[in-house]
């Protein structure tokens, strides 16, 4: 499985002339068809979060979390997020919460984890997930 940070899902509704656009949409539709997709309670939770702040229609965040919560089938359980505080105040970084909440799913339920967040990049050395920083 593979475990997409919610920013490629953002790109891929936004700036449809931007190549993260492109890439994001190529990205998602290729785990979607070979079943490889799974995302966390917290992708779905920041993606109607900036769906929101972006101002899509609430019908259009209605589809998006329809479609998106589909590949969302395992819970934020309270040792993964002990794990995620806990390796927060390890590496000095309280402020990257959410995205060690990521790492951490990702590691438990994922081989990969894809994101367009540079600052995972600091994560790699903490880690044997496989971390694929996209770039344009």
């Amino acid at each position: 499985m593979i475990y997409i940070d919610t920013n490629v899902i953002v790109y891929s509704y936004i700036n449809p002339e931007d190549s993260k656009h492109k890439i994001s949409k190529q990205i998602i539709e290729k785990l979607i068809l070979e079943d490889a997709l799974i995302l966390s309670p917290l992708s779905i939770q920041e993606l109607i979060f900036v769906f929101n702040k972006l101002k899509l229609k609430k019908k259009e965040i209605l589809e998006i979390y329809e479609l998106f919560s589909r590949y969302s089938k395992h819970s934020l359980s309270s040792e993964l997020i002990k794990d995620a505080c806990k390796f927060c105040f390890d590496i000095g970084s309280l402020r990257r919460i959410n995205d060690a909440v990521h790492l951490k799913f990702a590691e438990k339920y994922a081989g990969r984890l894809i994101t367009f967040d540079s600052d995972f990049k600091k994560f790699r050395e903490y880690t044997e997930l496989e971390i694929e920083l996209l770039t344009v």
